[in-house]
Parts: structure tokens; sequence; C-alpha cells
């Protein structure tokens, strides 16, 4: 009987198509973002820090401060990463994606230099509400809260959606998804500790509120002005956010498992859900205890979110 031939084994169609050029430059993109959104966590938590403290004195309790910024920060991070979720899809190329990124972080900075005007104007409105509002502890906290929101809602909206942008831009093939998503959020998140050891214990003794606001302003705009510019610039971003070499079809699904997945989707999102409820509950209550311990000031809440 003739023996089969065998059949020739399949190249990986990256390894093809990356030369050595193609791979250092692919690197560089990468130590590019990753810096990029390492110095954008680093930025985001010393604005918490710094909003807490001026709504502290504006608000004239450090708890309610803390407990309106920290509310309205994470649910406009997760409301910006939702919205920017349902849009970047349509995004059509890698340099589009790099320059919504630069802006968003340009707006960013932008608005950090004008939120300390804005909270000093709407002291008035705090001082009558109190006057107003003394002998009614849950509405007077409504009322502050919602100032709170309408002042802060549209920095956090774009902090939010930048992990969504970067992610399309720095995710190119299904097979490295969790891999590159999870280092860009671990970046971001190490940044954040940083930045709250940077403005709790250097930055606002050694520069004032107005100098740290100042510094991390520069920090937003400068990695905004060099997004905008290389995705301008730089031909090689010119091209689809997918790598076509790496796609693939659809995923098949069994009959009758895709209600069933759906299920344990929602489960899971729901349960993720718990855990950040009591992850926040915890961060509120431990900044009041400790601050029992220490001098009430930006302190316990450096300690903790480090």
């Amino acid at each position: 009987m003739p023996k089969k031939k065998k059949k020739p084994r399949p190249q990986n169609p990256v390894a093809i198509h990356s030369g050595p050029g193609a791979s250092l430059a692919e690197k560089i993109d990468a130590v590019f973002i990753i810096t990029c959104f390492f110095l954008s966590g680093i930025a985001g938590l010393v604005y918490e820090v710094l909003w807490v403290r001026m709504f502290g004195r504006v608000i004239g309790s450090t708890p309610l401060a803390v407990a309106s910024v920290l509310t309205v920060f994470m649910a406009g991070l997760a409301l910006g990463s939702y919205l920017a979720s349902r849009r970047v899809d349509r995004v059509g190329t890698r340099g589009e994606l790099l320059r919504v990124y630069g802006f968003l972080e340009c707006g960013i900075g932008i608005y950090g230099l004008l939120l300390p005007l804005l909270v000093k104007s709407v002291e008035p409105l705090y001082v009558l509400l109190y006057g107003r509002l003394f002998d009614n502890f849950w509405l007077y906290n409504l009322c502050s809260f919602v100032v709170c929101c309408i002042l802060l809602v549209l920095p956090v909206l774009l902090m939010g959606a930048t992990l969504p942008i970067l992610s399309r831009f720095f995710v190119r093939q299904l097979s490295n998804l969790g891999q590159r998503v999870g280092l860009l959020y671990g970046v971001n998140t190490i940044g954040a500790a940083v930045g709250v050891i940077l403005a709790g214990f250097f930055m606002l003794e050694r520069l004032g509120l107005w100098g740290t606001i100042v510094a991390v302003a520069c920090v937003n705009l400068t990695v905004g002005a060099l997004c905008v510019a290389l995705g301008t610039k730089v031909s090689r971003f010119h091209t689809d956010p997918v790598d076509d070499r790496a796609a693939s079809g659809p995923v098949p699904c069994e009959s009758g498992s895709h209600g069933r997945v759906s299920r344990d989707i929602r489960l899971a999102l729901w349960v993720f859900a718990l855990s950040g409820f009591c992850a926040m509950a915890y961060q509120v209550i431990w900044t009041r205890l400790l601050g029992l311990l220490i001098a009430p000031t930006t302190s316990p809440r450096s300690y903790l979110c480090s």
C-alpha cells in the first residue's frame, strides 16, 4: 500500500509576518502604552486625593467628602468604560484610537486645572444649603452629593473611557486578550497606588494644593499631546486594530447552550458587582476608623489606598 503523505504542519502566521523590525516596533509600542497608562493611574488617584481634600473643606465633613467623591469616582469610571465600550469597535484605525486616548487625557488635564475654580464658585451654594438645611441631615447630604456629582462627573467619565480605548489599541489577537488587558489594568492600578503615596505624603506637603494640581495636569496634557501626535504621524498606526493574520472565525456554540452561558455571565457580573460594593464599603469604613488613630488629613486614605 502506498504511504499516505503527511500534511505539512501549518506555520505560525504571526511568526511569518513579524520580522525583527516589526517585533521591535511592537515592543516599543507596548512600552509606550504601558508607560502612558501607568502615568494615567498616578494622575487619577492624585486627583481623587485632591478632590476629597477640596470637597472636605467645602462640605465640612471629611467622611461625607470621602463617600461622595468615592461614589462619583467609581460610578463615573464604570459609566465611562461602559459608554466607550459601546463605541470603541467603530473606530477605524489604531492611530484614531491613540488620538482619542490622547484627547481624553488632555480633557482630564484641562478639567483638573479648572475644577478648583469651579469648587470655589459653588462655596456660596454650600453655605446657603448649610444654613437652610442644617436641621435636616439627610437632605443636606443629598444636596451636597448632587453638587459634587455635577462637578466631578465629566473628568471621571473621561478617565473611565481610557481603559476600553487602550485595550482596543493594545489587544490585536484574541489569544492574548486576557494577558494584555490584565497587564493594562495591573499597571494602571500600580500607578494609582503610587499616586496616592505621592499625593498623601510628598506632593501636597511640598507643592501645596495648586502646585500638585498643576503638576498632575501637566502629566495628563503631556501624555495626551504625545498620543495625539504619534497617532497622527506614525504610519504603522494607520492600520486596523485587529491583526488579520491572527483573526479567526466565530467559535461555534452548542445548541441550547447560549442561554446557559448568558445566565452564567450575568451571575458572574452580579458577584463581581457585590465584591466591588464590599470593597468600597470597607474603604470608607476603614478610612473613618483609621482617622480616629491618625489626624483626619489625607494620611488615612493614603495608607489604605496604597
